[in-house]
């Protein structure tokens, strides 16, 4: 009884605006808020309530778990916040940026895969330490669909550091097709520290 009560107030003080103002898109928006917002109003309002009565984990049991790294007061916090950043922005940035490249790939992979594609970028980086690991999808046939036929997950890696500017593609299957000795003496490098460290 109380609701219908509420609801005719709400739709005779709309009707009103909606005589006050005249016909028009911001009259119709002012009437649909008066109508509607006080139900949305109700709803956010309850789950609020709901939220309220759920059981948290306090900052301690947080730390004790393993979910934070640190608890500090309330006071500290600004000078916590800036000491962590110094240490960040001063930290080598080439291993942050590979460890944010491996982390966000490893959600997609498996166990396996994340720490192959880790020996990876290890090796790669110790080579040539201001390189980018990107992968990508070649469309050249290999033997890797018959592998995968088994349920074997292959990865292409056939590491050359190049020489800054060497057209690498248009020797590439190509007549008199060669690479400089420095990039095959590289990948053995690269691969020598792929295999030594790779996960059986």
């Amino acid at each position: 009884m109380l609701e219908g009560l509420s609801l005719l107030g709400l739709l005779l003080l709309a009707l009103l605006v909606v005589t006050l103002m005249g016909p028009g898109a911001a009259t119709l928006v002012i009437a649909l808020t008066i109508l509607y917002a006080p139900g949305y109003t109700r709803v956010a309002f309850a789950a609020t309530l709901a939220t309220r009565g759920l059981d948290y984990v306090t900052a301690q049991r947080a730390l004790a778990i393993g979910l934070a790294n640190d608890v500090v007061e309330d006071s500290e916090l600004a000078a916590q916040t800036a000491g962590l950043a110094t240490r960040l922005a001063q930290g080598p940035a080439l291993a942050y940026g590979a460890t944010k490249m491996l982390i966000s790939k490893q959600l997609e992979m498996s166990l396996g895969a994340a720490l192959e594609l880790d020996s990876m970028t290890q090796a790669l980086l110790t080579e040539d330490p201001g390189s980018t690991v990107v992968p990508y999808c070649m469309s050249g046939g290999t033997d890797a669909k018959h592998f995968s036929r088994l349920g074997m997950t292959c990865y292409g890696f056939t590491p050359l550091v190049l020489p800054e500017g060497y057209d690498y593609y248009a020797m590439f299957h190509g007549t008199d097709e060669r690479i400089p000795l420095s990039a095959l003496e590289s990948g053995v490098r690269i691969m020598d520290q792929f295999l030594t460290t790779a996960a059986p």
